[in-house]
């Protein structure tokens, strides 16, 4: 398990949702990869599978 604060995880949702633009209910499982920023570091979704 992972533990976030509640504004890590607001951000984890939005990237969720705005990777290929799916609704929520579609989504089975996201994958999220942590990356270098010239400000430190960042999530991005790398992968994820749909129930549909």
């Amino acid at each position: 398990f992972h533990f976030y604060p509640k504004a890590t995880e607001d951000r984890l949702a939005r990237l969720e949702l705005a990777y290929k633009n799916r609704i929520a209910r579609e989504i089975r499982k996201t994958y999220f990869a942590v990356e270098k920023t010239d400000g430190g570091y960042d999530f991005t979704v790398v992968h994820q599978t749909y129930l549909k």
